[in-house]
C-alpha cells in the first residue's frame, strides 16, 4: 500500500497549471496569470469539452496541482490510481489526461496502454495524455512515449509550462485573467523553500501550513519504509520508497531531501549498495529537519 495514498475514490474539484520536462520545449510559454473568476463546474467543463482527469496517488501533489489548475480556470476529476482513472473514463468525457507514472494498482504506463487499447478518446479526437512525474530521466521520458503518452511534465509543476501544455493539447484553452502570479519569494535558510508554495497559494498561509503538515505522516511512513528496506538489503523497496518521498518533497520545496531521495533511488536501480548505505543516515537527518521545521509553523 502506498502510504501517501489517502484521498477517497474520486473527488471532483477545479484546477489548473504546470511544468514541462526540460526535455520538452514549447513554441511559446506565456507568463501565467491567476484566474480571479470561479472555475467552471464539472458539468460545465465537460459540456465545453475541457474537463481534465488527473491520475495521482500523492495527496500533497494532488492539492498543489489542483490548485494550480484552479488558478488557470479549469475543472478536473481526480483518480488516486490508474484503475480509478479507467473507471472515471467510463462515466465522463475528458479533454486531457494528466497522469503520474508511478502509482499503486495500475501505474501511468499501464493506464496509458489501457486507454489506447480500449480506445478511450476525447470528444471527437484522440485523448491527449500528459505524464506528470518526479523523474526526468531520459529512459523514463522514452518509456512515456513508448506507452502512448503525448507529452511529459516534471514535478514540481511550473504553472506557466503546464498552461503551455494545456494550450497545446486542449482546444480553446481558457485565458486566466486579471491578476498575474506573484514572483517567488527568496527562500529563508531552512530545509524547505516556501517560494514554490507561495507562488501558488499567495498569502494563504493557513493553506500552506495545512499542506506542509499533511506531508509529515505519510512521508514519515516512506522514510520508515526506506530505512527498513536498507536493513533488509531490499534494493527494489529502497528505490520505491525513495521515489515516493522524492515526489512529495519536491512538491513542498524540500529540495535537499528530494535530492537525497533521488540519489538513493538511482543508486538502488543500479544495484549499488555503497551510496545507498551512505545516504540512509543523511535521509534521516534531513527528514528530521524538515519535520522539525514544519512543526514550528
Amino acid at each position: 500500500m502506498n502510504p501517501i495514498k489517502r484521498a477517497p475514490f474520486i473527488r471532483s474539484i477545479a484546477a489548473a497549471a504546470g511544468k514541462t520536462s526540460p526535455d520538452i520545449e514549447y513554441d511559446e510559454i506565456e507568463e501565467a496569470a491567476i484566474n480571479t473568476a470561479a472555475p467552471p463546474s464539472i458539468e460545465e467543463a465537460e459540456a465545453a469539452g475541457q474537463l481534465i482527469l488527473l491520475a495521482e496517488d500523492n495527496v500533497t501533489n494532488q492539492k498543489v496541482i489542483l490548485r494550480q489548475l484552479n488558478s488557470l480556470g479549469f475543472a478536473a476529476l481526480i483518480a488516486d490510481d490508474g484503475e480509478q482513472a479507467l473507471e472515471a473514463m467510463e462515466k465522463n468525457d475528458f479533454a486531457v489526461l494528466l497522469t503520474d507514472c508511478h502509482m499503486p494498482n495500475l501505474d501511468g504506463f499501464g493506464l496509458t496502454r489501457s486507454v489506447r487499447e480500449k480506445g478511450h478518446n476525447a470528444p471527437g479526437r484522440r485523448l491527449p495524455i500528459v505524464a506528470i512525474t518526479a523523474s526526468a530521466l531520459t529512459e523514463e521520458v522514452a518509456q512515456c512515449y513508448e506507452a502512448g503518452m503525448d507529452d511529459f511534465l516534471s514535478k514540481p509543476v511550473e504553472i506557466a509550462k503546464l498552461h503551455g501544455a494545456l494550450k497545446k493539447w486542449m482546444p480553446s484553452t481558457p485565458k486566466p485573467s486579471v491578476a498575474t502570479a506573484p514572483p517567488p519569494t527568496v527562500a529563508a535558510d531552512s530545509p524547505i523553500d516556501l517560494s514554490f508554495l507561495k507562488e501558488i497559494f499567495g498569502d494563504e498561509e493557513e493553506t500552506i501550513v495545512e499542506i506542509l503538515k499533511e506531508f509529515v505522516d505519510p512521508s514519515e511512513e516512506c522514510r520508515e519504509e526506506v530505512q527498513a528496506a536498507v536493513k533488509t538489503n531490499t534494493l527494489e523497496e529502497v528505490a520505491l520508497g525513495s521515489h515516493k518521498l522524492k515526489s512529495a518533497a519536491k512538491s513542498i520545496g524540500a529540495y535537499t531531501l528530494a535530492e537525497i531521495c533521488e540519489e538513493m533511488e538511482l543508486a538502488s536501480k543500479k544495484g549499488d549498495w555503497a551510496p545507498v548505505k551512505e545516504l540512509a543516515p543523511k535521509l534521516n537527518t534531513e527528514m528530521s529537519e524538515v519535520v522539525e521545521y514544519i512543526n514550528t509553523l
